[in-house]
C-alpha cells in the first residue's frame, strides 16, 4: 500500500493507510469482524493491495478457528 504513488494514481492514500492501521489495530485486538471491515476499505480504495487481502484471509481463517487466550496479536506460519 505505502509503495510509490503519484497523486493522481492514488489520491486516497492517507485515507486507506487510516484504515489499515485501525484495521492493524482490531487484528491484534483479535476483532476479526471489524479488522476485516476495515481491510476491505482498504481495497475498496486500493483493490491491488496485496497486504490488506493477507489480512482479510488470517482474518477469515482465525475467525473460522479462534486460537482463543492463545492470541498475542502474532500470526504462527504453520506451512510454506
Amino acid at each position: 500500500m505505502l509503495d510509490h504513488h503519484a497523486d493522481d494514481e492514488f489520491p486516497n492514500m492517507m485515507e486507506a493507510a487510516g484504515y489499515f492501521k485501525e484495521g492493524r489495530k482490531a487484528y491484534q485486538a483479535g476483532r476479526w469482524d471489524q479488522a476485516a471491515k476495515l481491510f476491505h476499505e482498504v481495497l475498496r480504495l486500493h483493490p491491488k493491495d496485496k497486504l490488506s487481502r493477507l489480512y482479510v484471509d488470517r482474518c477469515e481463517r482465525l475467525k473460522a478457528d479462534p486460537p482463543g487466550d492463545r492470541w498475542n496479536g502474532v500470526w504462527v506460519m504453520t506451512d510454506k
